[in-house]
């Protein structure tokens, strides 16, 4: 990924989800490509080419991101997140590490799978669990995670319980109510050890997620756009191409004009075997996965 198109294509990556700052790095390439609103006048405006652009279905792109603490611990943040074009929607589903998922007739659980055999294989292995296509992967740490979101900026998210935990080498402390979020807060909230379970710790990351994302999404509409596409290109990895970005230009831009939140959570349930180290989806869960991103 030197070349300057290889570059681009890894901020879109960075742009289009999540993680967290995947998405919201998303919403930042949609910007890159709308038009800067000219001033009031008397004179009749001229009409563009996206002026008439209707939302298709070949523009619709499905990814999971994969996060981890660090490059060399094991990976404990799933999402799947879906670029909708036809319906201007990005659902965010954040799913437990321990979810089992089955590859080249093995079962094995995402964190394991992913250990074992890469983001390809946990590309496929969701595919074939929730019967979905899954287009392509972003893969990122909690350092670049962090720093993406200093990059783009804090929004104020209201915290519906106190964090608070402390131990050695990791200290949290965030009070219910109102919270300006920056990188180190949005991470200490997605990490954060005293969640009740780990779908209680996935509804909170989602939601997290989404927020972030609509919270932003005007902000994003800057002159600054193209530094912040500096900042953050070398932050994950991505089998995405420069292709991918390209053919969507005209989605992206007709979502970013449109306003309002299209980030919403999609909360995941399901069963954990007694030992806790393995995870089933519900057949609730399977249909809501599958009619968002199918």
């Amino acid at each position: 990924m030197k070349n300057g198109n290889f570059e681009r294509t890894k901020y879109f990556v960075v742009a289009f989800g999540s993680s967290f700052l995947v998405l919201l790095m998303m919403a930042l390439m949609m910007v890159a490509n709308v038009q800067s609103k000219q001033p009031a006048s008397s004179s009749a405006p001229e009409s563009s080419a996206d002026d008439y652009y209707l939302p298709r279905a070949e523009d619709n792109l499905n990814l999971v991101l994969i996060g981890s603490d660090a490059k060399e611990n094991p990976a404990r943040y799933f999402f799947l997140v879906r670029l909708d074009a036809e319906d201007g929607r990005l659902p965010v589903a954040a799913l437990p590490p321990q979810t089992v998922v089955t590859y080249n007739g093995k079962q094995n659980t995402l964190s394991e799978l992913y250990r074992l055999d890469g983001a390809m294989a946990v590309k496929q292995a969701l595919s074939a669990l929730f019967d979905i296509p899954v287009d392509r992967y972003v893969t990122f740490n909690g350092e670049s995670l962090v720093h993406a979101v200093d990059s783009i900026g804090y929004i104020e998210y209201e915290l519906p319980a106190p964090l608070e935990y402390r131990s050695e080498g990791l200290s949290i402390s965030l009070a219910e109510g109102p919270q300006m979020v920056d990188g180190k807060k949005f991470y200490d909230i997605l990490r954060y050890p005293g969640y009740a379970n780990e779908l209680a710790r996935c509804a909170a990351a989602s939601d997290l997620l989404a927020a972030y994302i609509n919270g932003r999404l005007e902000t994003a509409l800057s002159p600054q756009a193209d530094a912040l596409f500096q900042s953050v290109i070398n932050l994950v990895d991505s089998d995405l191409s420069f292709g991918d970005y390209d053919s969507r230009r005209e989605a992206l831009s007709f979502l970013a004009k449109l306003g309002g939140e299209h980030a919403n959570a999609a909360l995941v349930r399901g069963a954990f075997n007694t030992a806790g180290d393995s995870f089933t989806p519900s057949q609730s869960t399977l249909e809501l996965i599958l009619r968002l991103y199918g």
